[in-house]
């Protein structure tokens, strides 16, 4: 069976890692791990604090509007 995604998740997952690289206050966070499936994106690693778990959700989520980049769901699974 063929399923027809119409979520880039290669895209999702690019730019992703893309914003974290542009924002000098995440930039080098190697911890950090993104997945996409069928626009599903998935954040996991482990961070210092929630303030830093909460930021990187929130520069994905810019990157995505300001690129206007199609996400189903963003499931933030960083631990502290």
């Amino acid at each position: 069976m063929i399923f027809n995604s119409s979520y880039n998740d290669k895209l999702l997952e690019k730019e992703a890692r893309n914003a974290l690289e542009e924002k000098p206050t995440l930039r080098g966070l190697s911890i950090i791990n993104v997945t996409a499936n069928n626009g599903v994106v998935n954040i996991f690693g482990t961070v210092r604090s929630e303030k830093l778990k909460k930021d990187i959700e929130e520069t994905i989520i810019k990157k995505y509007e300001v690129h206007n980049i199609e996400y189903k769901e963003i499931k933030n699974d960083l631990s502290i």
